[in-house]
């Protein structure tokens, strides 16, 4: 991938951001739905993102078992790093997620 580092950067801001609060594990999914990753740490949650060229991760809320938002990423070789979330939950708190990863960039 052409920006793969700057594309890292940015969605490892996104999950340190997301884990100062304890409460909350990051779930990856493939295409199919399947879970990818079996622990919360972020270099494990990265490389599950980078397996796949399409991907949900999940920010649940471990106390209330609910998932407080989401965002899609699709890796394409040129695709800009302010590209690879190509959807996600409008809500305040994943579009705080995602300004604050925009800040790596």
């Amino acid at each position: 991938m052409l920006h793969e580092g700057k594309s890292k950067e940015l969605l490892k801001r996104i999950i340190q951001h997301a884990q100062l609060d304890r409460s909350i594990f990051v779930v990856v999914r493939d295409e199919e739905g399947e879970k990818m990753n079996g622990t919360n740490k972020v270099d494990e949650i990265i490389d599950c993102i980078f397996s796949v060229d399409v991907c949900e991760v999940y920010f649940v809320d471990r106390i209330r078992r609910k998932s407080k938002g989401w965002i899609v990423v699709v890796l394409e070789y040129e695709t800009l790093p302010e590209e690879i979330i190509s959807d996600y939950l409008l809500n305040d708190y994943i579009e705080e997620l995602v300004k604050i990863g925009e800040l790596a960039l």
